[in-house]
């Protein structure tokens, strides 16, 4: 299982990839991508752009909101396993 602290590395982005959907919901890469792509059909639906690259990317927010993943729990996990981490554990929660 992911470290909250990587995963908060992670969502601190504006931007989120195939291969950041796979290390946060632990997913094979095919899985990520369904993910990915069932996000962009919402951002367009919200009547949004996504940027045009070679790598396709959904916004960080977005992403968020779909996966059920709150921000703020994530930051506090952080904390709890960085200050464990200084205390000499394993910061494993």
């Amino acid at each position: 299982m992911m470290e909250y602290q990587n995963m908060y590395n992670i969502i601190s982005k504006p931007w989120l990839d195939t291969n950041d959907i796979k290390k946060i919901c632990g997913c094979s890469t095919s899985s990520a991508l369904l993910i990915r792509q069932e996000i962009e059909e919402k951002v367009l639906e919200m009547g949004k752009h996504l940027p045009i690259s070679n790598r396709k990317v959904v916004p960080t927010e977005v992403a968020l909101n779909y996966l059920g993943i709150d921000i703020n729990y994530v930051y506090n996990m952080t904390l709890k396993e960085l200050e464990l981490k200084k205390l000499g554990g394993t910061g494993e929660c």
